[in-house]
């Protein structure tokens, strides 16, 4: 029997090939930190792939930089003016060794306003899919998509693609599981209309939704996804056969929870006990739920473990505080965008390691 399928896909930032690998590693490991979850070897039900578009983006990068042109070209076609296209214009110019701006913000920028970068980007994302589901030996696997800030947009842009062409996406290879991290699916919406639309919403039906169940995640500090939260609308978007909460949920970190200032990486999310242990819940259909002195000991040893833990209260609450500080309007402009990026960037990097390719 073919094992369950789940696919890593990563946000902003300059990924290389086996990006995923400490990730995976790190994820098993807190999974079998609980007995329930050990005893069953449920871990090894699945199977971990990752999904790379690195290289969609650095072939736009590049040609951006070295012809003018074509840039200014493009940043006309979507429609940008003024100081927004000016500082998409400036990202497109900067040099090959200006890491951040190059494969960040100009990542975000080019996704979000080039319809053309967009669509390339989640071809590959679709061939990478099904590619992995179409040659895995015996059955179709079932399959699940773990997505990181503005991964969740490139999942969620190319499933609302495919879903909606006019040969669609078959039933089979819907996912079951879409676990959105940081979920950015709203803010970079770029097809037109509501993101919301009904063939986007989980459903238990076979032939219906983009998925099964999807979960949405988000710190309350962390700035990105604080831009213009997800946050479906109950009455319009789930059907009759897609009740909340079998179908979608919401885990919301505590402000107080900060292990490191960069509250937005991937990493910090996964490692938090309400994050790993609600994923593996609907990965194994709650088959093996942990206990509930299993859940407050994880948390209290992920707080105690923390690099900002309670002994470190001072720079803790510093920290806390810069964070609160880039909370963002409302209505944030592109302009508006790009700054709250760069300072998030300045924040995280000039206090903690770099823990991934958002850091």
């Amino acid at each position: 029997m073919a094992k369950h399928i789940v696919f890593l896909v990563h946000g902003m930032g300059n990924f290389e090939p086996g990006w995923s690998h400490d990730i995976v590693k790190r994820f098993k490991a807190q999974c079998n930190d609980y007995q329930s979850l050990k005893a069953s070897r449920a871990i090894e039900m699945f199977e971990f792939k990752e999904v790379n578009y690195n290289s969609t983006f650095e072939s736009w990068r590049t040609q951006w930089r070295t012809d003018a042109a074509a840039a200014a070209k493009a940043i006309v076609a979507s429609g940008l003016k003024g100081g927004a296209a000016n500082d998409l214009a400036k990202l497109a110019a900067a040099p090959a060794d200006e890491g951040f701006w190059r494969t960040h913000a100009l990542d975000v920028m080019m996704f979000r306003y080039s319809l053309q970068v967009a669509e390339e980007v989640g071809r590959v994302f679709e061939t990478q899919i099904l590619s992995a589901l179409r040659t895995s030996p015996g059955d179709l696997p079932g399959y699940s998509i773990v997505a990181h800030s503005l991964g969740t947009s490139v999942i969620y842009e190319s499933l609302h693609r495919m879903l909606t062409s006019p040969t669609g996406l078959p039933s089979a290879f819907r996912p079951v599981n879409m676990f959105m991290i940081s979920n950015t699916a709203r803010l970079l919406w770029n097809r037109g209309g509501s993101c919301f639309s009904d063939v986007m919403a989980p459903d238990i039906s076979d032939d219906i939704g983009s998925c099964t169940r999807l979960m949405d995640v988000s710190h309350a500090l962390d700035p990105v996804c604080a831009v213009e939260p997800f946050n479906p609308p109950p009455a319009d978007w789930f059907g009759p056969t897609a009740p909340p909460p079998s179908t979608y949920r919401h885990v919301g970190i505590d402000a107080g929870d900060v292990q490191s200032p960069n509250v937005h990486a991937l990493e910090h999310y996964l490692g938090h006990p309400e994050v790993h242990l609600a994923m593996m819940d609907w990965l194994t259909q709650g088959a093996f739920p942990a206990t509930d002195d299993e859940r407050k000991n994880a948390l209290a040893r992920w707080r105690g473990s923390a690099l900002m833990a309670s002994t470190q209260g001072g720079k803790k609450a510093a920290a806390v505080e810069q964070l609160k500080a880039l909370a963002p309007k409302k209505n944030v402009s592109a302009g508006e965008l790009l700054k709250l990026l760069i300072a998030f960037r300045e924040l995280a990097a000039d206090v903690t390691p770099h823990a991934d390719g958002e850091s």
